[in-house]
């Protein structure tokens, strides 16, 4: 498959033979990525970069890389730490019963749900990914996920240069 992203769109074009790279070509770079790996664009449409770095840094900073996280509190567990309010928000957009609340426990599915909340309320940076996996769907306007934000940046840092 070839993305073009020139003059604010994308457009897809299929090959007919199958490959196992995507090559994207904005109006000033190429950038190769694996084909499996979902693409983050600003407003101009050029990519930001692989959503696998913010996912990274979003389950050290929830979890520290930690499947068996559990936090008694908020009943958030797994690599992502998430909410029972989660999961029911996941399948209401899925408008069927995908995901159970055993599902947090495993990290295919923890990722699976953070993708779907992240391509539903159309989130297109790392800031706004983070600030709304911590403070709901409005939460990029919440002053309160400024600190999250940090933390999950400096991982995020790390996580790119490892």
């Amino acid at each position: 498959m070839v993305v073009w992203a020139l003059s604010g769109t994308l457009r897809i074009e299929p090959l007919t033979v199958p490959i196992h790279q995507i090559s994207v070509r904005t109006d000033t770079q190429n950038i190769n990525c694996r084909a499996d790996t979902q693409l983050l664009y600003n407003n101009s449409a050029d990519i930001i970069d692989s959503i696998h770095y913010i996912i990274e840094a979003l389950i050290w900073v929830e979890s520290s890389n930690n499947d068996s996280a559990y936090c008694k509190k908020e009943n958030a567990v797994g690599c992502l730490q998430i909410r029972p309010c989660m999961v029911k928000d996941i399948n209401r957009i899925l408008k069927t019963i995908n995901y159970k609340l055993e599902d947090r426990w495993n990290r295919t599915s923890s990722i699976e749900m953070l993708k779907i909340y992240i391509n539903h309320y159309n989130l297109h940076s790392y800031e706004d990914i983070a600030r709304c996996w911590n403070g709901g769907p409005k939460g990029m306007k919440k002053t309160v996920t400024l600190s999250y934000w940090n933390r999950v940046e400096l991982s995020l840092n790390r996580v790119k240069d490892l």
